[in-house]
């Protein structure tokens, strides 16, 4: 952005950008169930862990919010939802999935035809 001279915020869309650092845990090799085949890249590995650790956290409180809501729905009872706090766990996790997108595509760049999604 400052490259092309626009004001900070001026894109309402998620970017990653990558900065090339081969000393970085996401640069190492790592071998993946055994030694025998090749080593792989740290998303290649990791992938589902960062994941868990990160986006699926907002689904399941996500999940468990509409599921109370539901619930009260289906007892007949006053539905109380918050609907900023759902706004914002729908967000994080799509964010979530976005920005680990954009970052195994930064790894397809990288590695070509040998990264293994």
């Amino acid at each position: 952005m400052v490259q092309n001279h626009l004001p900070e915020g001026a894109l309402d869309i998620h970017t990653y950008n990558w900065m090339k650092n081969p000393q970085s845990l996401s640069n190492r090799q790592y071998y993946w169930k055994d030694e025998t085949t090749r080593p792989r890249s740290f998303l290649e590995v990791f992938y589902q862990d960062y994941l868990a650790s990160t986006g699926w956290i907002y689904f399941d409180k996500l999940y468990a919010e509409i599921a109370k809501i539901q619930e009260q729905e289906a007892k007949g009872e006053k539905v109380v939802k918050d609907d900023e706090y759902l706004t914002y766990l729908r967000d994080m996790l799509f964010s979530t999935i976005e920005y680990a997108y954009f970052y195994s595509e930064s790894f397809l760049h990288e590695q070509g035809p040998f990264f293994i999604r």
